[in-house]
C-alpha cells in the first residue's frame, strides 16, 4: 500500500476523526511558520512551539483512534464525533492563549485565563472518559483482528488512560516541574527539563502507548510476550514518574541549547 492509498484508507475508516487529524496537522504546519516571524517568548521558547507539540501529538492520537474504532462493531459516530470536537477546543485554546503570549496550562493569573484553563480540563476529562468507555468496548465485544494485537490495544488504552490521569496530578500542583519552577533549559523541542524532575516526560511516555504497543501487538504474534512487553512499557512510564515526583533530572548530560523551558 503506497502512502497515499494509506492516507485514504483513515478517511475510508473514520471521516470524522480522519478529517479532525488533518487539521490539526495542518495547524502544525501553520503554528510552525508563525514560529519563524513571532519571536516572542513564553518561559524561555518560542510562543509557538508548545501549539505545534500539541498539533502534532493530538494528530497522532486522532489518527490512531480513527484506525482502532473502525474495528469495534458498534456505532462509534458519536464517539468519533465528540473526540473530535474535544480536541478542536483544547487546540483551539491553546493557540489562542499563545497568540495572547500568555500561557495555556495552569495558567490562573486572571478570571479570564482561569476560565479557559478550566474549559481545557473538561474536554480532557471528557476525553479520558471516552478512552475508558471505549477501553470497555474493546473487552466486551467480538473484536475481528488477531489477539497479539488485540492485546496490544487493550493495554495502549488503558496506559493511555492512566497517563492522561498524571494530567490531572499536574494540573492539582499547577505545575510540570519538581523541585524547580517552570522554564529553565530543556532538551530541544520537547523542553522537558535538564535542571529538575518533569512530570511530561513519563505523561509523554504513557500517552503514547497508545501506538507503541498496538503496533507491536500487529507484528509479535504472540499475546504473551505483548503482555509482558506492555507490563515492562508500564513500569517504564512509572518509573518515570516517580523519578520526576522525587525531583530528579531525566538526563544529565551537556546539551547546547539556548532556548530552554
Amino acid at each position: 500500500m503506497d502512502a497515499s492509498l494509506f492516507f485514504q484508507e483513515f478517511y475510508t475508516r473514520n471521516p470524522i476523526l480522519a478529517l479532525a487529524a488533518t487539521v490539526h496537522l495542518t495547524g502544525f504546519a501553520l503554528a510552525y511558520f508563525l514560529s519563524l516571524i513571532d519571536k516572542r517568548k513564553i518561559t524561555g521558547v518560542n510562543i509557538w512551539i508548545k501549539p505545534m507539540k500539541f498539533f502534532s501529538s493530538i494528530a497522532i492520537y486522532l489518527f490512531t483512534m480513527c484506525w482502532i474504532l473502525f474495528f469495534i462493531p458498534v456505532d462509534i459516530k458519536w464517539i468519533s464525533l465528540t473526540i473530535a470536537i474535544v480536541m478542536y477546543i483544547e487546540m483551539f485554546l491553546i493557540s489562542f492563549q499563545a497568540a495572547r503570549g500568555t500561557t495555556s496550562h495552569f495558567n490562573t493569573t486572571s478570571a479570564f485565563n482561569g476560565i479557559v484553563f478550566s474549559i481545557m480540563g473538561i474536554a480532557i476529562t471528557i476525553n479520558t472518559i471516552l478512552c475508558g468507555y471505549i477501553l470497555i468496548l474493546f473487552f466486551t465485544n467480538t473484536i475481528k483482528i488477531s489477539e497479539s494485537y488485540l492485546w496490544g490495544i487493550r493495554a495502549g488504552l488503558l496506559i493511555f488512560i492512566l497517563a492522561s490521569l498524571e494530567g490531572f496530578a499536574m494540573a492539582k500542583r499547577s505545575s510540570h516541574s519538581v523541585g524547580i519552577k517552570d522554564g529553565g533549559k530543556g532538551f530541544p523541542f520537547l523542553n522537558w527539563s535538564r535542571e529538575g524532575g518533569d512530570l511530561r516526560i513519563a505523561h509523554f511516555i504513557g500517552i503514547h502507548a497508545l501506538q507503541v504497543l498496538p503496533i507491536a501487538g500487529l507484528f509479535i504474534k504472540n499475546v504473551y510476550a505483548i503482555i509482558i512487553i506492555s507490563i515492562i512499557y508500564f513500569i517504564l512510564a512509572a518509573f518515570l514518574f516517580l523519578q520526576a515526583i522525587k525531583g530528579k533530572v531525566f538526563l544529565k548530560f551537556s546539551i547546547k541549547n539556548k532556548e530552554g523551558i
